[in-house]
């Protein structure tokens, strides 16, 4: 074995807001905070999920979904 966990890591608080800008920012692709690789993109079919997208990092193994719009709380992660 490696030693290499396949298990997705989630991405920090202030990782998930500067995915939102870059989702909101239609000019480029977004690309990860930690290595800038770009990430990958899904929309949610998933009713409850409606309003955020799903994103992943292939390079670092980080996921989050995200919500387009700003949260409403404070400690409100996505």
């Amino acid at each position: 074995m490696s030693g290499e966990s396949h298990t997705p890591v989630t991405f920090s608080r202030e990782e998930v807001g500067e995915i939102r800008v870059m989702l909101n920012n239609w000019d480029k692709p977004p690309v990860c905070p930690r290595c800038e690789s770009q990430l990958r993109t899904e929309e949610p079919e998933v009713e409850e999920l409606k309003g955020r997208v799903y994103v992943k990092c292939e390079s670092c193994n980080r996921t989050a979904f995200v919500s387009r719009e700003p949260p409403n709380r404070s400690f409100d992660l996505s």
